[in-house]
């Protein structure tokens, strides 16, 4: 317990575009941490299948939290979406998007997207996750 696990939080997600129904851009920030510097941190909104890498805006070193940010562009498929489940905006249904973030430090260490939770919490490592209605 004396060396924190690599981890992540996805801590804000907002919708920069309003105007296209079939695509959205999202500004997605959070930070990392580590018992070393974090070298890199990547989001995903496809649960993990691709993976965009952030820049970090801010990191003083060893046991820093880094604090990132980044952008990502979503294509929503209008077919896959049920209506009638979901609230109306401007005709349009609205849809759940959730975005994960997993961190890499310079020691090698990759956030584990596994991770199991504990009740003290003691050593999660899990995915980042923030979500936002679109």
């Amino acid at each position: 317990m004396q060396r924190l696990n690599c981890n992540s939080v996805v801590a804000h997600i907002q919708c920069l575009t309003l105007a296209c129904p079939d695509q959205k851009t999202l500004k997605v920030a959070g930070y990392a941490y580590s018992h070393c510097p974090i070298s890199r941190v990547e989001i995903s909104a496809d649960g993990g299948e691709t993976w965009h890498e952030v820049r970090i805006t801010y990191q003083e070193g060893n046991w820093s939290w880094s604090l990132w940010e980044g952008e990502l562009v979503i294509d929503i498929d209008v077919d896959d979406l049920e209506w009638a489940s979901h609230g109306q905006r401007n005709g349009r249904p609205k849809t759940k998007i959730t975005v994960i973030s997993r961190a890499f430090d310079q020691s090698g260490n990759a956030q584990d997207t596994e991770c199991r939770w504990n009740l003290r919490g003691v050593g999660f490592c899990g995915v980042g996750v923030g979500s936002i209605e679109v």
